[in-house]
């Protein structure tokens, strides 16, 4: 597989939906800039994991040494300006990639939901609550009994 660092307008906008869906990490409802936080550092994570930390550092363009700052500020900075253009259905898009890009780190593949640290079970919960929005969505059979369906034709 290979990972890439989501821009800070990727993880901005992601951490805002987090933080509008109620998703919590640990035993807290973080806000859109921890999200963001927690987000960046996450898909950081996967890069050195996949790539080891010099090779990182030139996906992410800073040094990792220290907290990659200048990164992980912008991500924060991001999620501070709704892009209200945005549909459902390009948040779910977006997490499935940020999804991709992350799941390099074995701390992301493993955990549940209310576990500290961002993993693929936060993702999916943003990914379900992003489906609920979407129109008809309560419209839609939630339980299927087989009723007013065709009847299969014996062919001999």
């Amino acid at each position: 597989m290979s990972a890439f660092a989501c821009n800070e307008a990727h993880i901005g906008q992601l951490a805002i939906r987090f933080a509008e869906n109620n998703i919590w990490l640990g035993e807290a409802q973080p806000d859109a800039q921890e999200w963001a936080y927690e987000l960046a550092c996450a898909n950081i994570n996967a890069l050195i994991e996949r790539y080891g930390e010099d090779n990182a550092e030139f996906l992410v363009g800073c040094s990792l040494t220290a907290i990659p700052t200048a990164y992980i500020a912008g991500c924060v900075q991001a999620s501070r300006c709704v892009d209200y253009s945005l549909r459902a259905i390009d948040i779910i898009r977006m997490a499935q990639c940020y999804d991709y890009q992350a799941c390099e780190a074995a701390a992301y593949n493993s955990g549940g939901y209310r576990d500290g640290h961002v993993n693929q079970s936060h993702v999916n919960r943003l990914i379900s609550g992003m489906i609920r929005s979407l129109p008809g969505h309560n419209d839609a059979i939630y339980h299927y009994d087989g009723d007013g369906a065709p009847q299969a034709v014996r062919i001999a």
